[in-house]
């Protein structure tokens, strides 16, 4: 059975969640810098100084455990989050694959030749080969 993760930012005393003083103190400086001083995710993760990948912080910023629930405190205002979440989605767009592309497939035919002992046969495949459009 696998083990529950605690949510970054929290410890269990006696059965009950609580905040990791150190810890939760990092998690607010990472929301301030990515939210009020503009900061990109990877700079608001060093300032604050945790010492985890962006892509973890990332999910951070948008669990709602930090909003509070029955078992864990609330350790970030609702406003905050919103804006976090707000942002992070705004810098997503800037690299989303939905948006149009500076590439664009051209279709190259390639030829293989597949060749065993009992036969000898060829194959067609056709690729898309990745040319900048000029």
């Amino acid at each position: 059975m696998k083990r529950p993760q605690i949510p970054y930012g929290y410890k269990i005393e006696n059965g009950v969640a609580v905040p990791h003083l150190e810890e939760s103190r990092k998690l607010q400086q990472l929301f301030a810098y990515y939210v009020y001083y503009d900061c990109s995710l990877r700079e608001a993760v060093k300032s604050a100084g945790i010492e985890m990948s962006p892509t973890s912080c990332r999910n951070m910023l948008e669990n709602e455990v930090y909003l509070g629930t029955d078992y864990y405190p609330r350790l970030i205002q609702p406003g905050l989050m919103a804006r976090a979440k707000a942002r992070a989605a705004e810098r997503g767009q800037n690299y989303s694959r939905e948006r149009e592309s500076e590439y664009r497939p051209i279709p190259v035919k390639t030829r293989f030749a597949f060749i065993t002992d009992e036969e000898k046969s060829s194959a067609s495949r056709l690729y898309e080969c990745i040319q900048p459009i000029k």
